[in-house]
């Protein structure tokens, strides 16, 4: 229960707009906004630290990823690792002279 009303009062701060927003949302409940007692505190986990865990990558917003949770490799759905290369990577003069080429076109087509 607690952790849906989390949620959705997260996506409540994330769509606000203004200060009025926030001020909405602060006076729409969670007390007088003053310190609470520990004994007070709903959705705390049970263990300190908290038991190792995973999230899915999908739930992250933020933050930093372990390198072994990113799949590696050279498919369309892998991250290189290190350096490399791309060997039908254009040169500077290549693309210097397709940019060029692609002016000249728009200059011409504009009469």
């Amino acid at each position: 229960m607690a952790q849906g009303y989390m949620n959705e009062f997260q996506a409540s701060l994330r769509s606000a707009k203004s200060g009025e927003d926030l001020a909405a949302l602060i006076d729409g409940g969670g007390g007088d906004g003053g310190p609470v007692a520990w004994g007070d505190v709903t959705g705390k986990p049970t263990e300190f630290p908290p038991a190792d865990h995973q999230h899915a990558a999908g739930d992250i917003a933020s933050g930093t990823l372990a390198i072994g949770r990113i799949p590696t490799g050279t498919s369309g759905t892998t991250v290189a690792l290190g350096n490399h290369t791309h060997a039908n990577l254009a040169t500077t003069d290549a693309l210097s002279a397709l940019a060029a080429r692609v002016q000249a076109l728009e200059d011409a087509a504009e009469g």
